[in-house]
């Protein structure tokens, strides 16, 4: 097993390539940079409930990395995802976990307009730190509900 330090710092950089998959796949078009750091088996849940209610979804629906890829395929083709931060980051190695917030902007290929979109994240990782293998995503309902209108 990792040391501590070593955890850390694997769980840190896994959890900023995570997030920088979003800008990445809209600036290359390459939807598969999504998935790049997360497991075969990732499961991608929305919060809070309203969110995938909002979308007639299930409850208790995930997005595999599957689903997910094509979702952000449809969405990268209308918007793109820039200068997004990473605020309140904690991380914790025993549990392999980290949370954090994010705010990107938002840009609409069509009209030009742009708006933030703000997040909570909470990750799970593989035993080395190097994948991530659930998410669970805080969403901005207001922001969510824009991006799908626009890519609808």
């Amino acid at each position: 097993m990792a040391s501590t330090t070593n955890l850390r710092q694997s769980i840190e950089a896994t959890t900023r390539a995570f997030l920088s998959g979003f800008e990445e796949c809209s600036t290359t078009g390459d939807s598969s940079l999504i998935n790049r750091v997360v497991t075969a088996n990732c499961h991608r849940y929305l919060t809070p409930a309203s969110v995938p209610k909002a979308f007639d979804l299930p409850e208790g629906f995930f997005f595999d990395p599957t689903s997910y890829e094509a979702a952000v395929a449809k969405d990268i083709k209308v918007l793109k995802f820039k200068n997004a931060v990473i605020s309140n980051l904690v991380i914790d190695t025993e549990t392999r976990m980290a949370s954090f917030t994010s705010k990107d902007e938002v840009h609409v290929d069509k009209t030009g307009e742009w708006y933030y979109a703000e997040q909570a994240w909470f990750l799970y990782f593989t035993e080395d730190g190097s994948k991530v293998n659930k998410v669970v995503e805080f969403c901005d309902k207001d922001g969510i509900l824009r991006m799908a209108s626009a890519s609808a």
